[in-house]
């Protein structure tokens, strides 16, 4: 699961790639990265969608037997954990997003102090423009 606190996990492979492949090694997971962040989250919802091709199919009138029925129904909690994992997945990954916006928004603020003060700041950007934001480009 995404956690901030220890910013990477290794992820051992499974015994049926290591059966494929001996040489396999761990997969590194940088939960800072936003690239790993969404790649985990893809991962995990077609794996969650794969599973519950059981229930698509029963609301869709397909025929299925009783067999199948039941051992979803057996494994229900088990699906409801993984769908509330996801959950905290796309939460993490908002998370993430979220601080990065705000870390280009504070490369960008004004650092003066005067900035800070509301009613200074109005004056000092009507006169001035110095508690603007920095432009990147010139407006041509």
């Amino acid at each position: 699961m995404p956690n901030f606190g220890t910013g990477s996990v290794d992820v051992q492979p499974s015994k049926d790639l290591l059966k494929e492949k001996p040489s396999a090694e761990p997969l590194h997971i940088d939960w800072f990265s936003a690239k790993h962040q969404l790649l985990t989250l893809f991962y995990c919802f077609d794996a969650n969608h794969a599973g519950l091709r059981v229930v698509r199919e029963w609301a869709a009138n397909s025929t299925l037997d009783q067999a199948q029925k039941d051992a979803f129904a057996a494994k229900a909690d088990q699906t409801l954990d993984r769908l509330d994992r996801e959950a905290v997945r796309l939460n993490s990954f908002l998370t993430l997003g979220a601080r990065r916006i705000d870390a280009i928004h504070a490369k960008f603020r004004p650092s003066k102090w005067y900035c800070q003060v509301p009613i200074v700041r109005q004056y000092v950007d009507h006169t001035s423009r110095k508690c603007t934001p920095i432009r990147t480009a010139q407006a041509g």
